[in-house]
């Protein structure tokens, strides 16, 4: 019962998240970008002179990058295939946003890049909203880091080096968007947080989710499918919650778990991936190099797993995740912990004893 209330919780608290995308606040004096007949040409002086809350109207065309926004400001393009930025050096990102408090938005623009330059760096404590934009073939598609926060809605994330990096206590959050044909589709590090809700992550060339270290990931209602690595791949002691998904046809597996790894699992199908469905990552289960032990907690329930039999979910005791009544499994010792933790005991009430 408690783990049906939290997951009730978890999924209240990502509709709210979802609710929040969409409200809008009031908007400052516009200025005007074009190729002629405006008073701007380019982004950056636009950028320059505008002041907190402005919102900076680019007309169609093609427009030199690598920009720096420091203020919360709205740049807004007619449509993502309309309004296009590209670089104009290979060394600094597309779009780079630094600011320490408000809300930077980006609307209907398409940032495209090579393989040299990061399309989209959010850094500091600020916020970044992006709305019906394109990001393809950059470096990385999105970085998150040092506290920022980007929510995006109908976002795609295409033919990148990295979909998205969020690290470092940065925390994104997908709605509705589509992370596609990517070498990876995310990696999560170090305290930092990826939501994605009602999107599709599929056929990246690596995994689809990559969390590391101390990170979370969110996965609601959304699908992960026909990845060439495993569909999400959670390590160290990072956090897998996921919920209503499906997980199909990724060609290494489709949810492997090493380390001491937490994964919550309700209602989800995973279905007819390459090699394991749901596995821990170690030389029992088949991985070669993979971890001695496991020892996290595995728990959920009403999962659909197909198929589900010994060759596909490692330990079979994951199981437990694919009934209606659910469990949970962990294994926080591997058998030499517990023979080191056993010698030490002795030693401890020998010498008791003895003294």
């Amino acid at each position: 019962m408690a783990s049906r209330n939290s997951t009730r919780v978890f999924a209240v608290s990502l509709f709210l998240i979802a609710i929040s995308l969409f409200f809008l606040t009031g908007y400052g004096k516009t200025i005007r970008v074009c190729k002629t007949g405006c008073s701007y040409t380019t982004l950056q002086p636009a950028i320059d002179d505008a002041d907190p809350g402005d919102v900076i109207q680019v007309q169609n065309g093609d427009y030199a990058g690598n920009v720096v926004i420091t203020k919360p400001v709205t740049i807004k393009g007619t449509r993502p295939t309309w309004t296009i930025i590209s670089p104009s050096v290979t060394d600094t990102p597309l779009v780079q946003v630094n600011t320490t408090d408000g809300e930077v938005r980006l609307e209907g623009l398409g940032l495209e890049g090579n393989e040299k330059v990061d399309l989209l760096s959010a850094g500091g404590s600020g916020n970044v909203r992006l709305n019906d934009c394109r990001l393809t073939a950059g470096k990385a598609g999105i970085i998150v880091t040092n506290s920022a926060s980007v929510k995006a809605i109908e976002v795609v994330l295409e033919t990148s080096a990295l979909g998205g990096l969020i690290n470092e206590g940065g925390e994104g959050t997908f709605l509705k968007s589509e992370i596609e044909d990517n070498g990876e589709g995310f990696r999560v590090e170090d305290d930092a947080k990826l939501t994605l809700i009602e999107s599709l992550l599929a056929r990246n060339d690596g995994a689809g989710i990559t969390v590391k270290n101390t990170g979370l990931a969110n996965v609601l209602s959304s699908t992960i499918a026909d990845n060439d690595g495993s569909g999400l791949k959670v390590t160290n002691f990072s956090r897998l919650k996921l919920q209503e998904s499906k997980v199909n046809g990724n060609e290494t597996g489709g949810v492997l778990l090493s380390g001491s790894a937490n994964a919550e699992l309700v209602d989800n199908e995973i279905l007819n991936n390459g090699g394991k469905n749901l596995s821990v990552i170690s030389e029992r289960c088949g991985f070669s190099g993979g971890d001695a032990g496991f020892y996290g907690v595995v728990t959920g329930s009403d999962n659909k797993i197909v198929p589900a039999n010994s060759k596909t979910i490692c330990p079979i005791d994951l199981s437990v995740v694919n009934s209606e009544d659910g469990g949970t499994y962990s294994y926080f010792f591997s058998p030499s912990t517990l023979a080191f933790i056993g010698v030490i005991s002795a030693a401890t009430l020998y010498f008791i004893l003895g003294r």
